[in-house]
């Protein structure tokens, strides 16, 4: 069995770059190293990116790290042509990176990437981490066949078929894709991404709801993350319980929120991105975190700002869908969830939420016992558990 400590695994990101998925290739980072303090890690990306990790990454996080700078970007098509270009990209980066890497994990992945990897031979060592574009895998697909075979469905299917080995963020997205697409099922695997250590909040005594109770929206301002609803909840609320709720915004705001009535909100979200740092002290003091992402995108997908509740340890006021419900029928809720806005408006004007402490502390509880199992430290050990899996399965 090949010795972890003494090899070097590759992180390829491929899509992304500046900040966008900073915190998760962070994430992917850090987990590696606890998994294999030893090893030599390689990590791919765009130069604007490799920087920003550079000034975000604990020093002995970075320790016996090479970086290599590429073009990152989305696939314009999935024709054979643009997975040559793709196979030209990856054969360019140096053997270290790809041909002589015991493991490598392509943290974001388009259909060309996963084809290029295949026809290079590197599925068998190769996770590709799948984040919202799960949802392309079972989504339209072209009737040209030349596209279809290259399409993310297609690449997927031939690259799992070839050894590879696709990774989620949570069980539940694992669970239904599975269903979805059963010759995907054998080769899923579940890895969260880790709570960032230095945002975690405190873990205090007697934490209580401040008045008027302040609900957060954060993130991006989008319809898809539910931002009508949280001006819908924010309205009626001013209106039956004058005074008693804050409500505030601490994000971007697209063009597609522009015409939204913010009027009811305390903060308003603006057309600019926050400072991290910024947001961070912001929504930690928040008393809840509003959550109504679009049901038929999260099913496949990961929320950021549900697992900035967690490390921030801020219940939510939320859709009961995905992996919120799933740990609510594992007996930790980190919420009050409800199925329609109207019925969450009916429970928070009925329910004095400041006379029931057993309550939220009991939630508070629940997002402490999560957050542990997003430690650092808990997700380097499932990591080495997966490695293990894929090196008996591909030897």
């Amino acid at each position: 069995m090949t010795n972890f400590e003494q090899i070097s695994i590759s992180i390829i990101e491929p899509t992304w770059n500046h900040r966008t998925h900073l915190p998760a290739n962070l994430g992917v980072l850090r987990v590696v190293r606890e998994a294999y303090p030893s090893a030599r890690i390689n990590f791919v990306g765009g130069a604007e990116q490799i920087e920003f990790l550079k000034e975000m990454a604990p020093a002995d996080v970075l320790i016996n790290v090479a970086f290599h700078a590429w073009t990152t970007g989305e696939d314009q098509d999935t024709l054979p042509a643009d997975v040559y270009r793709t196979y030209k990209k990856l054969r360019k980066l140096p053997a270290e990176f790809t041909a002589t890497a015991t493991r490598i994990i392509f943290s974001s992945c388009t259909a060309t990437t996963l084809a290029a990897a295949t026809l290079l031979g590197l599925a068998p060592k190769s996770f590709a981490v799948l984040h919202g574009n799960a949802n392309n895998l079972i989504g339209w697909r072209s009737r040209n066949p030349f596209r279809k075979a290259f399409d993310y469905q297609g690449a997927m299917k031939w690259f799992c078929k070839r050894g590879g080995t696709a990774i989620v963020l949570e069980d539940i997205i694992r669970i239904e894709l599975g269903k979805k697409l059963p010759w995907l099922a054998p080769s899923l695997r579940c890895l969260p991404h880790p709570i960032a250590p230095e945002e975690a909040a405190p873990i205090l005594e007697n934490r209580k709801l401040t008045s008027p109770i302040k609900i957060a929206f954060a993130g991006n301002a989008s319809i898809a993350k539910g931002f009508p609803e949280f001006i819908e909840l924010a309205m009626t609320l001013h209106r039956e319980k004058p005074g008693q709720f804050e409500f505030h915004a601490f994000g971007y705001l697209p063009d597609e929120s522009k015409s939204l009535d913010q009027s009811a909100l305390t903060t308003k979200a603006k057309p600019c991105t926050l400072p991290r740092a910024e947001y961070v002290k912001n929504v930690s003091n928040m008393d809840y975190i509003f959550a109504w992402h679009n049901e038929k995108y999260y099913t496949m997908a990961a929320s950021g700002v549900v697992y900035d509740a967690i490390n921030f340890l801020v219940p939510l006021v939320a859709r009961e869908t995905g992996q919120i419900a799933e740990w609510k029928n594992q007996g930790l809720a980190i919420g009050h969830t409800f199925q329609s806005i109207k019925t969450a408006a009916t429970y928070l004007i009925n329910h004095e939420l400041n006379q029931t402490p057993n309550e939220h502390e009991q939630l508070l509880n629940n997002l402490i016992t999560i957050r542990s199992s997003l430690s650092v430290e808990s997700l380097g050990n499932k990591f080495k558990v997966i490695n293990t899996s894929m090196q008996r399965a591909n030897p």
